[in-house]
């Protein structure tokens, strides 16, 4: 948190609310690139082994 979101903090009440929904936010965007990567992995995987059975 910075100096503003501290001296917001301090005068609006409804700040914590705001920087709760912030920090969900970026969570949340962590967690869908975990997930995508995790996915890509997961296929480059599958498929790897799928073409090693080919050959």
């Amino acid at each position: 948190m910075n100096s503003w979101d501290a001296e917001k903090q301090r005068w609006d009440p409804s700040a914590d609310l705001h920087l709760r929904q912030r920090r969900a936010r970026a969570l949340e965007r962590r967690l869908r690139i975990t997930a995508v990567v995790l996915a890509v992995l997961a296929v480059v995987t599958i498929g790897g082994a799928q073409l090693a059975d080919f050959s």
